[in-house]
């Protein structure tokens, strides 16, 4: 055996100490590389986390506004409301507030992006202002959810003042002009 290209290659001779010292760059090197890729990855899946979260929040929202297109009758006075009707009310504001409830969850655990939080407590909001609705949860639906989201909820309730937004004529006014609507706004506050 020719060992004379391993000499020249300066293999021989080599101290274990270079050879340890060789070894633990390449290490670090490795290590190195997988943090970075580890990094990139826990950022995707973040980023997938937080899409699935806001696809469940818009699918919960398509299931809750397919309900109201099916029951119209859910839009009327409620002197106007057929008992089923009344009962509809009641179980699809539950399912609405539970949907809120979940995303709330959700977004505490860091599973939903704020943006995406701000936007749907902006919509729950929305919904409570309604005269109906916001009876419904002060006079006892909100029984039926975590005492945190309750207190959340209501902190945002005290900034939304209470509407007859969910009657059938305040659904007619949203594709008034805007000078319309206010007029309508001003014409049909609550108590007045």
């Amino acid at each position: 055996m020719d060992l004379s290209n391993i000499k020249k290659m300066g293999y021989v001779g080599m101290n274990t100490s270079k050879l340890a010292d060789i070894s633990e760059i390449v290490s670090s090197i490795a290590i190195v590389v997988t943090l970075v890729f580890l990094t990139v990855q826990m950022q995707q899946n973040t980023r997938a986390i937080e899409a699935s979260a806001r696809q469940g929040a818009a699918n919960a929202d398509a299931q809750q506004l397919i309900q109201v297109i099916n029951h119209p009758e859910m839009a009327a006075d409620i002197s106007e409301m057929s008992d089923a009707t009344v009962v509809k009310v009641h179980f699809n504001s539950i399912l609405f507030m539970r949907n809120r409830e979940n995303e709330w969850a959700q977004h505490k655990s860091g599973v939903m992006d704020d943006a995406t939080w701000v936007r749907l407590r902006a919509s729950t909001a929305y919904v409570l202002q309604d005269e109906r609705m916001r009876n419904w949860w002060i006079n006892g639906g909100n029984i039926l959810f975590d005492p945190e989201f309750i207190a959340e909820v209501n902190a945002e309730l005290q900034k939304t003042p209470v509407t007859n937004l969910g009657t059938k004529e305040a659904l007619r006014a949203l594709i008034l002009s805007p000078a319309e609507y206010q007029e309508f706004l001003e014409a049909n506050k609550p108590g007045g």
